[in-house]
């Protein structure tokens, strides 16, 4: 994926097909929630195997959501024609070891789902999550996730819990002193090539890219091609 993504007002253009339009902004939600999910089923104990992850969303009703993982789920799965559920196709489904779906996830950007569908599915056992995703901020709340770090102890240093890669950062203080001090003593043109690099690196793209192995990475990547 490229790191810098479209326009704002490209969000909703149609990478779908006349027939069956889908925005943008839906494939990108749909991807993330994807390599988050993936993610998570990675995260496997080493004794009993059994999936670890902990992916949580804010639904449309605004509360959060149980573990979306938990209750047996071990695949993630983006259903099309030939693997309908319960009637219906939704975003992603998530299925258990014998491919029985324990929940699908549903991400709105113009229209919720109608009662009829998640009544279809919830009278056969499956829990239906759907999530609201309107604009880039939406999907910057979508891709959140809380820093796992403790908080500052009294020297200034910070400390990290053990299940961190980081288990200490030290002299932080005299790290930033000396990087501000470079960042004042630089030329102008070079401090504006700094200001325009930070820009980028808040991107979505460059914050949250979508994983080489996304079903939905070439698709947006053929869309952005197309309209180089």
């Amino acid at each position: 994926m490229s790191t810098l993504l479209p326009d704002p007002n490209d969000w909703h253009r149609n990478v779908g097909s006349p027939g069956n339009p889908v925005s943008y902004l839906h494939e990108y939600a749909v991807g993330i929630l994807w390599d988050r999910l993936s993610l998570g089923l990675g995260d496997r104990s080493p004794i009993s195997g059994t999936v670890q992850g902990d992916v949580r969303v804010v639904m449309a009703n605004g509360e959060t959501s149980g573990n979306l993982l938990a209750d047996g789920v071990e695949h993630v799965v983006l259903p099309d024609s030939l693997q309908p559920i319960g009637g219906y196709i939704p975003d992603l489904a998530l299925m258990n070891a014998d491919y029985q779906p324990v929940r699908v996830i549903e991400v709105a950007v113009t229209s919720y789902c109608s009662p009829e569908k998640v009544a279809a599915l919830t009278n056969r056992g499956v829990e239906v999550i759907e999530v609201v995703v309107r604009n880039e901020q939406d999907l910057r709340l979508l891709c959140h996730a809380p820093f796992e770090g403790s908080k500052l102890i009294e020297d200034g240093n910070l400390k990290f819990s053990q299940t961190t890669r980081y288990k200490s950062i030290k002299g932080p203080d005299k790290e930033i002193d000396s990087l501000i001090a470079t960042i004042v003593a630089a030329s102008p043109h070079k401090r504006r090539e700094l200001v325009q690099v930070l820009d980028e690196l808040r991107s979505l793209g460059s914050l949250f890219p979508l994983s080489k192995k996304n079903p939905k990475a070439q698709l947006l990547q053929n869309a952005d091609d197309n309209d180089a």
